[in-house]
């Protein structure tokens, strides 16, 4: 891929020019570009935010998730519901079938 402002090549996706364009994370050893315009900078840099919102939003969400599903297995256990029950996978079809045994 080619930076549209100062044409420089990048191996990589997307990712990777947005990163050049709003280079948020230094870490990630790609150079900043010089030529990006103000505008187009200040629109990834929304863009770049509302990402990390987001991704934020998604990593509490996991986490309660988390701490939801440790509560209720402590939960069951305490209650003495630890034991896993058996379940059926069968379809329908194969519940109405009725058994043959072999002689």
């Amino acid at each position: 891929m080619q930076c549209k402002h100062c044409l420089k090549e990048f191996t990589g996706g997307a990712s990777r020019i947005r990163e050049h364009y709003v280079y948020s994370t230094p870490a990630c050893s790609v150079s900043q570009c010089e030529k990006v315009p103000a505008d187009v900078l200040a629109l990834m840099q929304q863009e770049h935010a509302k990402r990390l919102k987001k991704d934020q939003v998604s990593a509490a969400k996991r986490a309660l998730e988390m701490a939801t599903c440790s509560t209720v297995a402590a939960a069951a256990a305490a209650v003495g519901g630890s034991k896993k029950q058996k379940r059926s996978f069968n379809t329908p079809m194969e519940q109405a079938k009725p058994s043959v045994t072999r002689l």
